[in-house]
């Protein structure tokens, strides 16, 4: 087993592209996107505390970032025929694409020491997802959210009070997931006390995490997630694949 093209399609990282003992060296986020750029799969990024807010120049920190973690899947692989990716205009680290029946989408979920800083960016998000959904409204079961911080931390509350205000209301017959960054793995279910509204904890041990989001049955989506070396090459190749993270 192992992340192969045949049973997985894409990978994201979650954020944290160095390590707090790297203290921002370009040298290290060179070390991550190296070791990114020999995946079978393409691999998507988006940004977490440690790649440029809590750095102790977040201008520099976030070129280097830029440099060598945004864009990895144009710079190393081919434009997929799979899904079509498309990125915020404004926040181009925000992407967004349609994977079968799952809309995926990456954000900037990030806090740093200027407060309207901050909001802007849990707008933009807001948006980011709210014009995704209703873009891909028809052809959805499943929406995929992915960030770096926990959904329930309270600079984040504008963001979490929207999204369960949507999965009450607009989004209330498809599967609602948040995956983010964590130090285990694991699952919280019914979050807010919300039916099928999941946050995903993507832990940061070895092996990977392997993602599958199932559609297309009766009843509502479901997700499954292993480590990656679980995986079986034989493992039916008609359900959505999700991330590898």
């Amino acid at each position: 087993g192992g992340l192969n093209e045949s049973t997985h399609k894409f990978m994201v990282h979650l954020g944290s592209a160095t390590r707090v003992i790297d203290y921002c060296d370009s040298i290290a986020y060179y070390r991550t996107e190296s070791s990114l750029s020999v995946s079978p799969v393409p691999v998507y990024s988006i940004p977490g505390n440690n790649d440029w807010a809590e750095c102790a120049n977040p201008t520099s920190a976030w070129q280097y970032y830029e440099s060598h973690m945004m864009g990895l899947d144009i710079k190393y692989w081919n434009a997929t025929v799979d899904y079509d990716v498309k990125r915020q205009v404004d926040r181009p680290e925000n992407f967004a694409f349609l994977y079968k029946k799952v809309v995926f989408i990456g954000l900037h979920m990030v806090t740093n020491s200027d407060a309207n800083e901050t909001m802007a960016r849990l707008e933009d998000n807001l948006e980011w997802v709210a014009s995704n959904v209703e873009k891909y409204w028809n052809n959805i079961d499943a929406i995929f959210v992915m960030g770096y911080s926990r959904l329930l931390a309270e600079e984040n509350a504008p963001f979490y009070d929207a999204m369960v205000t949507k999965k009450q209301t607009e989004w209330n017959d498809k599967l609602l997931v948040y995956a983010r960054r964590a130090s285990d793995s694991g699952m919280i279910r019914n979050v807010g006390g919300v039916e099928n509204f999941l946050e995903l904890k993507v832990g940061n041990e070895w092996p990977i995490m392997d993602v599958r989001v199932r559609t297309g049955g009766d009843g509502m989506a479901k997700l499954d997630y292993r480590d990656v070396m679980a995986v079986d090459d034989d493992d039916d190749g008609d359900d959505d694949d999700g991330e590898a993270a």
